[in-house]
């Protein structure tokens, strides 16, 4: 039926033409039926009433093309006129979908707002499918509900998009091989969830339920080892807008770290007091980190270049109290802190 209704439309024009030929051939055959038209001298005599009844099928036919005519210009405007379809585009969870084309053959696209609304206008009436579109790539299609014979000029249509499920998972690794223990985390608007690697490096958030364009914040990855407050390595996600909807961060590179944490205490080494308000200091050519202990002789410090051998603690006064060799010496370790404990005599 569809391709029937193309075919209408596309002769719509050209029948357009001739019914316009046959208005012309039905207003003459009535013409003569009533008057005798002379051309050579162009005398135009009313017919005598004897003369018009044997002529009678002029008026019959001239009737008949001007009827058909009518009806075909009625027919022919009714496919030529196109209508307006508008709606709102929204995901399968509420949300709107916004700055999408929305498209059908033959018709200028419209994009959705903010409020995901759009509006379609001069639609053909043989178009029967509408379709959703973003960064050129189509999301979303399904039927114009609304008759090819319907004589609304306007249709609401509201659109509902289903969100995709998205395979997010990889593996991490160093120059040593895998590297086990790296929490995982998917931030976003959408899902805000926390893996780990395992003994292989492998993470799998499994199917995650999102758009097409993040809402809100952008998802991204972000690694860090258990003992770490912020990410090492941050990774924004662009999803794929085709099948197949999968991430895979395979062979992602773990940095190894130029600065660890340290941590310990201070204490006597003549009767294990605890001494506070002391100034920590470990330092190397790269540089240097210090930090106060509290009342109960804890220190923490953040930063400490990797290389740094000696230590030196202070009075709060800026007097050096001691000073030695860091031993053991500080690793690169995600699962244990480096523990240093510093006893002096005090």
């Amino acid at each position: 039926m569809t391709n029937f209704i193309d075919v209408i439309i596309d002769a719509a024009s050209d029948f357009r033409i001739l019914c316009v030929l046959l208005l012309i051939i039905g207003i003459f055959l009535i013409v003569i039926y009533y008057y005798n038209i002379q051309w050579k001298d162009f005398k135009v005599e009313q017919r005598p009433h004897e003369e018009r009844i044997d002529r009678r099928w002029a008026i019959r036919l001239g009737f008949f093309l001007f009827i058909l005519e009518f009806l075909g210009v009625c027919i022919s405007s009714y496919y030529l006129m196109g209508f307006q379809i508008s709606g709102t585009a929204k995901y399968d969870d509420g949300k709107f979908l916004v700055d999408a084309e929305i498209i059908i053959p033959r018709t200028e696209p419209a994009a959705t707002s903010e409020a995901g609304q759009y509006l379609l206008h001069n639609v053909p009436r043989n178009q029967s499918r509408i379709s959703v579109k973003i960064k050129n790539k189509y999301i979303h299609n399904e039927s114009i509900n609304l008759s090819q014979y319907s004589l609304k000029p306007s249709h609401n249509q509201d659109l509902i998009i289903d969100r995709i499920n998205l395979w997010i998972h990889g593996n991490v690794k160093n120059r040593y091989g895998p590297v086990e223990g790296v929490i995982v985390m998917l931030n976003s608007s959408e899902a805000n969830l926390v893996s780990e690697t395992d003994s292989f490096g492998n993470f799998d958030f499994g199917e995650v339920r999102v758009h097409h364009k993040p809402i809100g914040r952008p998802m991204t990855l972000a690694f860090k080892s258990r003992d770490e407050r912020d990410p090492r390595i941050k990774k924004p996600i662009t999803i794929p807008l085709e099948e197949p909807y999968e991430i895979n961060e395979k062979d992602l590179i773990w940095p190894l770290k130029d600065e660890v944490d340290v941590e310990g205490t201070v204490s006597s080494s003549e009767n294990d007091r605890k001494l506070k308000n002391m100034l920590v200091m470990m330092k190397s050519e790269m540089g240097e980190s210090s930090n106060y202990t509290n009342d109960s002789g804890y220190y923490s410090l953040r930063k400490v270049p990797i290389d740094a051998k000696d230590w030196f603690i202070y009075t709060p006064e800026g007097t050096i109290l001691a000073n030695g060799t860091i031993f053991p010496k500080l690793t690169v370790t995600d699962t244990q802190k480096n523990w240093r404990p510093l006893q002096i005599k005090a």
